[in-house]
């Protein structure tokens, strides 16, 4: 389901309070990622968080240790670092000021070993509040070891304060010979009650110790490398489950959570290596590690990381920032307070162990935040994590969506460039048929044109030469007709001629049958020039006739050439229709190609690029 974008401002603008600086500094100069010491933050990129309650300040004590009772009562631990302290342990009044707990005589040692040290707490390094049927109680961790220059005599002890009436309830003391090395230096504690149990942690040693509070004896639970993580510095932070069946330590060079079985770590009988197959790890934090505290229902860790100026988380596993804060240089202590808040004991000691991070410049402090704060925070960071993964995995998706479009949209631009040749030379090819077919037709038309002239030349050289024919016919019928004449003026000769003799009696027939004979003489002389002149008109109808006989002969060859010529252009166009089909295939792949990029775009939520277009290929009529 889909969130309104408006919900993400509260938790986001919380996580901007909590993970970020003061107004001086940029929220995107601190980011602390879980995991990643190598981005923590450092004292030039934190500054004072706003969100962040001061309840004290102290320029000259060293606050390692912090306790809040069911009442709301604040505790503070003061161990003897650089300079002796005017009180081991405090309680915090709303001044911001701390007054001896549990009374000023308890909080007044001469600095001598022995008996003094027997009826003062030497040096306070762990306080922790149990709360059972019996009452409630504020426990004191004594390490006995002032300036961690090693332990005193009768220095090293437990106490155990009842709040209800600020009395001490009973005091364990230890035998720093036998039951601790000479330089332990014992820096948390955790109460048990239900097993009546103690476990104390030796920084120094690197080893759990397990306090049998009605035996009152102490033996070594844990030691070696999976407490310390190595050859560095020995365990520092300890804490309980809700139900007490683990205990979560952390070591400061390992910058690894674990836990161990409780029950395996009050068994007298088992072994070191049984207790050590029994360690799990929980989270790997990545960073140093000061203090451990957990929240009332048991389900978070908090873990103060100095060097990183934060306190830091662990769910189901999962390391998450909290809070980060410039007073926080050296955060020692954490503890969760009746009123949701969590309270923190920052000492900023000066000692070698810590001067890289503080500088040995710093107060310290006691200071506390809203846990609901810290959960919206953690929320929102988480919902943060989550939409810059989101956005990441979005922007590759994008990238990817990018490269394949864009590969696409190449293959379709050299797909579409060369389907465009290829139309440009079917196009080409198509014109040049066409200029071809038109040529051809003009060339058909005027032979066409040539063959209707030379057709009715013929026709007319036909009826011509029909004309000649009949008039050579006249001029036979004529030219008989005169033969027939001139027969008939021979025999009428033969008659004159024979009757010349008789002429004598036909004179006047014979002058006129002399003048029939030259009429006859004269009409056979136009016959003859008529019959000449006939047949030279039937000699030219005969060469017209010849000529045009040639000349279809010549229109007929030149018709089998234009067939021939016709059917070797057919042959080209077919040619040219194959590449005109070969060609359009070529199109219609390039289109399927431009179709598939187009839709590998569309799959995309960011359009990339412009589309791609073709253009049409004018078709020549």
């Amino acid at each position: 389901m889909k969130r309104n974008p408006l919900s993400y401002l509260l938790p986001l603008g919380l996580a901007a309070g909590l993970i970020g600086c003061s107004a001086g500094n940029s929220p995107g100069n601190s980011h602390l990622h879980s995991g990643n010491i190598h981005n923590g933050v450092t004292t030039a990129d934190v500054g004072h968080n706003r969100l962040v309650v001061e309840l004290a300040r102290f320029d000259t004590r060293r606050p390692a240790a912090v306790a809040v009772s069911s009442t709301g009562r604040v505790f503070v631990a003061f161990p003897w670092l650089d300079t002796h302290p005017d009180h081991a342990v405090g309680e915090l009044n709303a001044a911001g000021e701390t007054v001896p707990y549990p009374d000023a005589a308890w909080n007044r040692w001469d600095a001598e070993p022995g008996p003094s040290a027997l009826r003062a707490i030497v040096s306070a390094t762990a306080l922790t509040v149990t709360h059972t049927d019996d009452g409630e109680f504020l426990w004191v961790l004594d390490a006995g070891n002032p300036r961690q220059r090693g332990v005193v005599t009768a220095g090293p002890k437990l106490f155990k304060i009842d709040l209800a009436d600020d009395t001490i309830a009973n005091v364990y003391y230890f035998d720093h010979k036998r039951d601790f090395a000479p330089d332990a230096l014992l820096r948390d504690v955790r109460i048990d009650a239900a097993n009546h149990t103690a476990y104390l942690a030796d920084a120094r040693g690197g080893a759990v110790y397990a306090l049998d509070l009605r035996r009152r004896s102490v033996r070594c639970a844990l030691r070696g490398p999976v407490v310390t993580g190595g050859d560095g510095p020995g365990l520092v932070g300890l804490e309980l489950s809700a139900d007490h069946a683990w205990l979560y330590f952390h070591a400061p060079s390992s910058r690894t959570l674990h836990r161990v079985p409780t029950a395996v770590l009050r068994d007298r009988l088992a072994g070191p290596e049984a207790v050590a197959a029994a360690v799990e790890t929980v989270a790997d934090t990545d960073a140093v590690v000061a203090g451990l505290g957990r929240d009332p229902e048991g389900r978070t860790l908090f873990l103060t990381a100095p060097g990183r100026h934060a306190v830091l988380s662990v769910r189901d596993g999962t390391v998450e920032p909290l809070v980060a804060d410039a007073r926080l240089g050296w955060p020692d202590a954490v503890a969760c307070g009746p009123d949701g808040y969590l309270y923190l004991a920052a000492s900023n000691r000066p000692d070698a162990a810590s001067r890289g991070a503080s500088g040995g410049a710093e107060p310290g402090y006691v200071l506390k935040v809203s846990r609901a704060y810290l959960v919206a925070a953690a929320q929102a960071r988480r919902e943060l994590d989550m939409a810059e993964a989101a956005a990441a995995e979005s922007a590759a998706l994008a990238t990817q969506a990018e490269r394949r479009v864009a590969d696409a949209k190449q293959t379709a631009e050299h797909e579409s460039a060369a389907a465009a040749a290829a139309l440009a030379q079917v196009s080409a090819a198509a014109r040049t048929i066409n200029d071809r077919r038109f040529a051809l037709a003009r060339a058909e038309q005027a032979q066409a044109e040539r063959d209707a002239e030379q057709q009715e030349a013929s026709l007319h050289a036909e009826a011509e030469a029909v004309a000649a024919a009949e008039e050579a016919d006249r001029a036979d019928v004529a030219a008989a007709a005169a033969e027939e004449a001139a027969r008939v003026a021979a025999l009428r000769a033969e008659e004159a001629a024979s009757a010349v003799a008789s002429a004598e009696s036909a004179a006047h027939r014979a002058d006129a049958a002399q003048s029939d004979a030259a009429s006859a003489a004269e009409a056979y002389e136009h016959a003859v020039a008529a019959s000449a002149l006939a047949a030279a008109a039937a000699a030219e109808a005969q060469a017209q006739a010849d000529r045009l006989q040639s000349a279809a002969e010549a229109v007929q060859a030149r018709a089998r050439v234009a067939a021939d010529a016709w059917q070797a252009e057919q042959q080209h166009a077919a040619a040219f229709v194959t590449a005109a089909d070969r060609a359009a295939r070529l199109a219609e792949v390039a289109a399927a190609s431009l179709e598939r990029a187009e839709l590998a775009e569309l799959e995309t939520s960011t359009p990339v690029g412009e589309a791609v277009e073709v253009a049409d290929v004018p078709v020549t009529p």
